[in-house]
């Protein structure tokens, strides 16, 4: 009696009270089948979106999803469907889902075969057959998820079909078995070993000629679709048939062979299937299965598959040769080429040798010649249907003498180089692999460990995968620490994996194998000498990824970036680089660590410090060019440390250049100052983190301006110049005020200021006042505003400093706008801009005109308020600026609503509010949001006006706004 619950061997069906029942919508089935196709296991949103809408999933994707589940639930009719962190599980308990009752009854019936309990088999293979209903998830649509399973499914089922029918032959039963094998050889006309049996049916049932037929047939169906002869297989089962030899030892019995005095079973049995078990936990790769799926489908001669080390290659090729062997009936070859490897790599020679006596060749016949024994290779090759797996392979020339001439042979190479060389000339097809996504490993740590460990820790399981890179080598060793060390748990592991050593604690002790960092030495060591310099710097370099300017910069000698791509090229090549997009390229996480090491190692501390100081500087100088393109001409670095002459930093031509550059390298520069301030280069991390204030003001990135300051700090109180603490106590000030943190911010430039004072610096008190009285100014302390900003700009006049005087107007302008005094603020903002253009400081000037466009629209001068605030947001969107944008946008609706047109003005206060909620800057986002509601009230909409108010006065009092009081007196309280 069948106790499946679920069943997926047909149209995808649930046990109900009331009798099998399916999914109605096409897509639900889809959600059901991946949820019991990883049973038992968290299968994420993201990944059942993918497997639903495989081209172009909806916006409404993820709620959708959600709504299948829920509607899966209610069919399921109880518990078992869960929701987890991230996805979704569905819980299958034993003999539940009727694909695996059908695996294990098949392994049972071959097994049975195997023993030669033939009546058993026939028994067992008959109930597995019998779950089936149809074709596997015959009604779920095509997703990638299902497509792969759906093969494989009926991949074994066709295995299982033929065990039954050679347990049937062992029995005798020829006749019955003829119309089974006519329907296999009918759906797959290409499998020789159904032909065979068809023969050997035919034969045992009295029908010579019909047997003899059978094979023409065969042959021809080869000849027409792969222009290929038929196998050493069925070759042999034809002469036999010729030569009269007895059914019963067709199937089983001993006879003496024409081939090296064998006996026909032993020559059977001695096919080669010399593949590797079968991989342990063998978990993802879905995609590159379905690659090599199809590859093989389209008569592919050759598939090279590459990646970096321990990323599985050859993990893939044997599981895929395993899924497979039925399709490949002259057997199955492996040769590991030692490409890279503790032993020299095999010559060609060498492994042609190897293969030809694995294909019954004696030593003796075996030449000596390379091109004779490749000829000879080629020559008994030709007429087989068997996969060669070529495993970690050097490079093309390795493998390239070891390819049949001939279609029919299957050939996987493996290999850490990519083998351009095989695609270009030998029209290999390319599977390349990468790291495993973060689901899959977790998946594939659930089938090492134990899915109850992971899923009691999943926080700390998601770390380990982590911090292994999603590398499967590493997350394999990782699971063997757990495994054999009973004093370590999985958070034990992880804290050993957050140290310094991690590569250490990715190993295996007495096992190379076992060991990440063994892994990468044998790529490492194939490369030439300057091309390991270059890889081991490249670890110094810090952030996320590089262009090739910065990968020069580190390299030995003159900056070369045609010598330096190159060399990356061949590291790419390499599989020890990764070209992320065209000029840019990344480390992964593990092979980093590697390379820093070996700089460590190798170049000396302080070779390697030295290195870290020239790229740190060409990073400094390349970022303050970028910075003063857009700043204009009164701005020096002067008083900073110089570039290396041999690695002169980048120039720009235009702002949108320097911008693009900034926003690139904006991660990485701050990694830069950090990396600066730890390494022991305190005097560049504080200077290079003051070069880019600028840049943090612009784009408003208040976190990372953070970041770099205070790493700059710390290195400022180690070098013990005031004048260096007060830059960073300055900064994080204006990066706290920015993100209305205003006690933080009054706290850094009080500090500022005394230090200043101390210091004696009239410019940098000038400077400091004018930070306070902005931070005044928020907070509504008016006439403490008023006096800083006075102060401030009364210094710059003494000191002759226009630039600076500007901004003090520019800060005074908005202190009378707050105090209802806008012809003062009109001449404030009007002089500022002058001073800003004559500076060629596009931002401060556009900034400027802004303010005086808005200034303009308060005192009912509409024209020139609305020439302004289209000429500032025009520069705004020119300089890449969307806070910009959003402030010009909010402008250009009090321009509308001065001009009476309330409507226009709503949509820009509508859009400005929320640029400004994009960018994270919730008090311009609210004051966006407070002329909404008025727009909207002009327009006789009070109450989404109310409701527009009570969402900024809700910002304000999160923030502390002052600002709140007005909110509440247009809410009429």
């Amino acid at each position: 009696m069948e106790t499946s619950r679920f069943r997926l061997l047909g149209p995808l069906e649930v046990r109900a009270v009331d009798g099998w029942r399916g999914a109605r919508a096409a897509k639900q089935r889809s959600v059901l089948a991946l949820l019991l196709l990883h049973a038992n296991q968290v299968v994420s949103v993201d990944r059942l979106v993918a497997e639903v809408w495989p081209e172009d999933p909806p916006g409404s994707a993820v709620n959708a999803v959600q709504v299948y589940v829920h509607q899966l639930r209610q069919l399921l009719g109880g518990p078992g469907l869960f929701t987890r962190s991230g996805g979704y599980a569905l819980d299958v308990g034993p003999g539940e889902l009727d694909a695996d009752c059908f695996a294990q009854l098949a392994a049972r019936g071959r097994a049975e075969l195997d023993r030669g309990e033939h009546d058993r088999a026939v028994a067992t293979m008959g109930e597995a057959l019998a779950l089936w209903r149809g074709t596997a998830l015959a009604d779920v649509p095509q997703g990638p998820t299902v497509s792969a399973e759906r093969t494989r499914l009926e991949e074994l089922r066709g295995s299982a079909r033929q065990t039954l029918v050679d347990a049937r032959l062992g029995l005798g039963h020829y006749a019955e078995v003829i119309g089974e094998l006519r329907a296999l050889t009918t759906e797959q006309p290409l499998n020789e070993g159904h032909w065979a049996r068809l023969m050997t049916a035919l034969y045992g049932a009295g029908r010579q000629a019909d047997a003899l037929e059978a094979y023409r047939q065969a042959r021809e169906a080869l000849v027409l679709a792969l222009a290929v002869e038929p196998g050493e297989r069925l070759r042999r089962r034809h002469a036999d048939i010729l030569a009269g030899v007895p059914a019963a030892e067709l199937v089983g019995a001993k006879r003496v062979s024409t081939v090296e005095g064998r006996t026909t079973a032993e020559a059977w049995s001695e096919l080669p299937a010399e593949l590797p078990a079968e991989p342990s936990g063998f978990t993802g790769r879905e995609e590159e299965l379905a690659l090599l799926e199809q590859a093989v489908r389209r008569s592919a001669r050759v598939v090279a598959i590459d990646g970096p080390a321990g990323v599985g290659k050859t993990a893939l090729a044997v599981h895929f040769g395993h899924r497979t062997a039925a399709r490949f009936p002259d057997g199955q070859l492996y040769v590991d080429l030692h490409g890279y490897s503790s032993e020299p790599p095999m010559s060609p020679e060498e492994a042609i040798g190897r293969l030809l006596r694995a294909l019954g060749v004696p030593d003796a016949r075996v030449p000596t010649r390379r091109d004779e024994a490749a000829a000879l290779l080629r020559s008994t090759l030709t007429g087989k249907r068997l996969l060669l797996v070529l495993d970690n392979a050097r490079g093309t020339e390795q493998v390239r003498p070891l390819l049949p001439g001939t279609p029919g042979c299957t050939v996987l190479v493996t290999s850490r180089s990519r083998l351009g060389g095989l695609v270009a000339l030998n029209g290999a097809e390319s599977v390349r692999l990468g790291m495993l996504s973060p689901e899959t490993s977790l998946r594939l740590l659930e089938r090492l460990v134990g899915t109850d460990l992971v899923r009691a820790e999943a926080e700390t399981a998601r770390e380990l995968a982590e911090r292994c890179g999603h590398l499967p080598l590493a997350l394999r060793v990782a699971c063997g620490q757990l495994l054999t060390n009973a004093h370590e748990g999985l958070t034990d592991l992880v804290e050993r994996l957050r140290g310094a050593e991690r590569l250490a604690a990715l190993e295996i002790p007495d096992d190379p194998h076992a060991a990440v960092r063994t892994a990468f030495e044998r790529s490492y060591q194939m490369l030439e000498p300057e091309e390991r310099k270059v890889f081991r710097r490249l670890g110094l370099i810090p952030g996320a990824d590089f262009p090739v300017a910065a990968a020069a910069c580190v390299s030995a000698g003159p900056a070369d970036q045609a010598l330096t791509r190159t060399r990356l090229r061949r590291l790419v090549e390499a599989h020890l680089v990764e070209e992320v997009s065209p000029g840019r390229y990344r480390l992964h996480d593990l092979l980093r660590e590697y390379a820093a090491q070996l700089a460590a190692a190798e170049d000396g501390e302080d070779g390697s410090r030295a290195v870290l100081r020239r790229f740190v500087l060409w990073s400094m100088h390349s970022a303050w060019n970028a910075v003063v393109t857009d700043l204009g001409g009164q701005h020096s670095a002067a008083s900073f440390a110089e570039p290396d002459p041999d690695c002169p930093p980048e120039t720009f031509e235009t702002v949108a250049d320097a911008f693009r550059w900034l926003d690139a390298e904006q991660d990485n520069l701050v990694a830069c100052v950090v990396r600066a301030e730890s390494a022991g280069l305190p005097e560049l991390a504080w200077q290079f983190a003051v070069m880019l204030a600028p840049h943090f003001d612009r784009t408003r990135d208040y976190q990372h301006w953070i970041t770099a300051n205070e790493a700059g700090l710390r290195a400022a109180r180690r070098t013990g110049q005031p004048h260096a603490e007060v830059s960073m106590v300055t900064g994080l000030g204006n990066a706290a005020y920015q993100m209305h943190r205003l006690d933080d911010a009054l706290r850094y430039h009080r500090r500022a200021l005394e230090l200043s004072h101390e210091l004696g610096k009239p410019r940098g008190i000038r400077s400091v006042l004018h930070n306070i009285g902005g931070v005044y100014l928020r907070l509504g302390r008016m006439a403490e505003a008023e006096e800083s900003l006075t102060r401030s700009l009364e210094l710059s006049r003494e000191l002759d400093d226009p630039g600076t005087a500007a901004l003090s107007r520019l800060s005074l302008g908005e202190l009378c706008t707050e105090t209802d005094r806008p012809l003062e603020a009109l001449e404030h903002f009007a002089d500022c801009l002058k001073v800003m253009e004559r500076l060629d400081n596009r931002w401060s000037a556009a900034l400027a005109r802004l303010n005086l466009a808005e200034a303009q629209a308060r005192v009912g001068t509409p024209v020139p308020a609305r020439a302004n605030s289209e000429l500032a947001l025009a520069r705004m969107r020119e300089l890449g600026s969307e806070w910009g944008e959003a402030a010009a946008l909010r402008v250009r609706g009090l321009v509308h609503r001065a001009e009476g047109r309330q409507h226009d003005a709503m949509v820009c206060y509508l859009r400005s509010s929320r640029m400004f909620h994009d960018a994270a800057d919730r008090f311009q986002q609210a004051l966006s949001t407070v002329e909404l509601g008025r727009a909207l009230d002009a327009l006789g909409r009070r109450e989404e006006a109310e409701r527009a108010w009570r969402e900024a006065l809700a910002i304000y009092e999160e923030i502390g706004s002052p600002h709140a009081a007005r909110v509440h007196e247009l809410l009429g309280g």
